[in-house]
């Protein structure tokens, strides 16, 4: 058995895979948790789920938030201890290929992105990363990696809003109102940030796809899809996995 851990700022995620993945867990990043603190939290979750950690011999391990990373990976070497662990980094092997400016400031999450959006859908292909930031990543024509947008997710940008706006309250993004019935202040702050950002994702994905010269398959993932999934045109791919399989892909290239 696999496992994939993808450690974002947000959530963590767990991913075990046999042929396919089979069980995920998620989790809230914290970054004040000690290493005891994850492994129980982490334990009694898997004796949930009737996983048997003694089966898990390969382990795959993403962050972006460096402040956990001692901690949670002491928890899982003492949970997995049959287990070997690959942290991920620019120097893996990709099936797609890389040419940008610095190799070195692609982060695992990207990588495991276009790994599993090369494999599972091939290209060109553009990919929307819906998280605490929203990235848009190309694999052009010739299935390489070129360029990356980061853009303030959702989350981040209805904090803000109501942070710097005296006047203007917190909201959730949830219930939102048909773009014709966002009459009062909640619903035109919840309206305008997820129509915003859909007509931002559709924008920047016809603006590639222009300058590119060509059309390109469209997916997304990430775990603030939810918030604009009912409004998505039919030509996109939604997979909230997409990273955690990506993950896997790599851990099978690189795995000794």
């Amino acid at each position: 058995m696999k496992l994939a851990v993808d450690v974002g700022n947000t959530t963590i995620a767990f991913g075990l895979f046999n042929d396919s993945l089979v069980e995920k867990i998620i989790v809230s990043t914290d970054i004040n948790k000690a290493q005891d603190d994850f492994f129980l939290l982490l334990s009694p979750l898997l004796k949930e789920k009737n996983i048997d950690r003694k089966e898990v011999n390969k382990i795959i391990y993403c962050s972006v938030v460096p402040q956990v990373d001692e901690a949670l990976r002491g928890a899982i070497k003492e949970l997995f201890i049959n287990a070997e662990v690959i942290v991920t980094n620019p120097q893996l092997k990709t099936d797609f290929v890389i040419n940008v400016q610095n190799k070195e400031e692609i982060g695992g999450d990207l990588l495991a992105g276009l790994e599993g959006a090369y494999k599972l859908y091939g290209y060109p292909t553009l990919i929307a990363d819906l998280g605490t930031a929203t990235k848009i990543l190309s694999l052009n024509d010739k299935g390489e990696f070129t360029t990356c947008l980061i853009i303030p997710g959702m989350d981040i940008s209805a904090s803000l809003l109501s942070n710097k706006a005296a006047l203007l309250p917190s909201v959730g993004l949830d219930d939102v109102k048909p773009i014709n019935k966002c009459n009062n202040t909640i619903d035109a702050m919840k309206g305008g940030i997820v129509y915003g950002h859909l007509e931002m994702v559709d924008g920047l994905f016809n603006r590639y796809e222009k300058a590119l010269g060509y059309k390109c398959k469209h997916v997304i993932t990430g775990g603030a899809t939810h918030n604009i999934e009912q409004f998505l045109k039919d030509d996109y791919v939604v997979n909230y996995d997409l990273v955690l399989y990506g993950l896997i892909e790599l851990l099978n290239i690189n795995a000794k």
